[in-house]
């Protein structure tokens, strides 16, 4: 009974500690869980967004060096296929000398307007 009696008067004196720490766990339970579903739903987003700027474009073969067009015919299952090239360079103004750095300079064929 006396250990009770103890528990009880220490949650009575000391009860504006113990709100203060239930308030902040509960602050702290809120903003997390609204991270949550505001992280997700930006996840969400910018997934449907890229998928829908990609078309029907579902793999692309990037390297370092050019390769043909015809080598799209070595992967396990044929598909349409359109040629691109996409250079980073440095542009120059031929009046005022002013330049921008980087560019990205593409060059795509109409095939790929008909994906």
């Amino acid at each position: 009974m006396r250990a009770r009696t103890l528990v009880a008067r220490s949650l009575l004196h000391f009860r504006a500690v113990h709100c203060a720490v239930a308030l902040g766990v509960g602050v702290g339970t809120a903003v997390l869980a609204g991270a949550l579903v505001v992280g997700s739903s930006v996840r969400g987003s910018l997934r449907s967004l890229t998928l829908d700027r990609l078309g029907a474009i579902d793999f692309a073969a990037v390297g370092e060096r050019y390769f043909l067009e015809e080598a799209s015919g070595a992967f396990e299952h044929p598909f349409r296929a359109a040629a691109a090239v996409l250079v980073r360079a440095s542009a120059e103004h031929a009046e005022t000398g002013s330049r921008a750095s980087p560019v990205r300079i593409h060059r795509v064929d109409h095939a790929l307007w008909q994906l």
